[in-house]
């Protein structure tokens, strides 16, 4: 079996990766069966106001974004007061 720094390491054949099932993959899975299908997810005004919102990130703590039931949500922005965001 492989070494590493004094450790025996599992054989391929025996790792296995579990990332189990988070409410956030399940309900993007919906989102995305719901795209294909052909329902419109968000109106012209909503990703307008989402593409406001992210020029604004440097100043925004917290995203406001409509959700597929239409209530709305907010999001923490990971990025709020960084001076040069990576979006």
């Amino acid at each position: 079996m492989p070494q590493a720094l004094g450790h025996t390491l599992a054989s391929p054949e025996h790792i296995c990766l579990d990332y189990g099932c988070s409410n956030w993959r399940i309900s993007t899975q919906k989102a995305a069966d719901l795209y294909r299908s052909g329902t419109k997810l968000w109106t012209r005004g909503d990703l307008k106001d989402i593409e406001q919102q992210l020029g604004q990130s440097y100043t925004m703590e917290r995203f406001s974004v409509r959700r597929i039931d239409r209530s709305m949500i907010q999001i923490s922005n990971p990025l709020f007061q960084l001076q040069n965001p990576i979006w």
